[in-house]
């Protein structure tokens, strides 16, 4: 695609200069700085799911619910929330507009969510089988930390792709 001409509003001669401009939109390669940044709004937004899921996880495991059956609600809470979060922060750009397309990337981002959060899941209650004493809390995080790397490659290739 050829570059785009803009013309040159601080010329002194009456017929303007033509000067082509980068078209950062047909870049091949993208700047590091916001590929950066959308790593760090998703470690943030990841960090709001966090504490929702072990807030969650706790208080439903203090209200006298199985921890596995409490990990899988809170699962599903912070879900929810981070779908939210990321659709308005981190993935912004790359949001689909219109009703179908917002359920199709909807229905992208949970199947990437379930799958992450079944493995998610399935790490809090190996560590829980295998170390008992480490407790929920240390559990969540590992599950957490597990599924992150996993979740970031799946949202932004699949469920919010351009």
């Amino acid at each position: 695609m050829p570059p785009k001409i803009v013309k040159n509003a601080g010329s002194s001669s009456k017929k303007a200069r033509s000067l082509p401009v980068a078209d950062a939109s047909t870049d091949a390669s993208p700047s590091p700085l916001p590929l950066i940044l959308k790593l760090v709004a998703f470690v943030i937004v990841g960090g709001v799911g966090f504490a929702v899921d072990i807030l969650a996880t706790l208080s439903l495991i203090n209200f006298g619910l199985h921890p596995l059956i409490a990990r899988g609600l809170a699962i599903a809470v912070a879900l929810f929330t981070t779908y939210v979060l990321n659709r308005g922060v981190t993935f912004r750009k790359e949001s689909s507009t219109g009703a179908k397309a917002v359920a199709a990337e909807g229905s992208r981002y949970a199947v990437v969510g379930l799958g992450t959060s079944a493995l998610n899941w399935a790490v809090y209650a190996l560590v829980l089988a295998i170390v008992p004493s480490a407790g929920p809390l240390v559990a969540v995080v590992i599950g957490s930390l597990t599924a992150m790397v996993v979740s970031y490659i799946g949202y932004s290739r699949f469920a919010f792709r351009s």
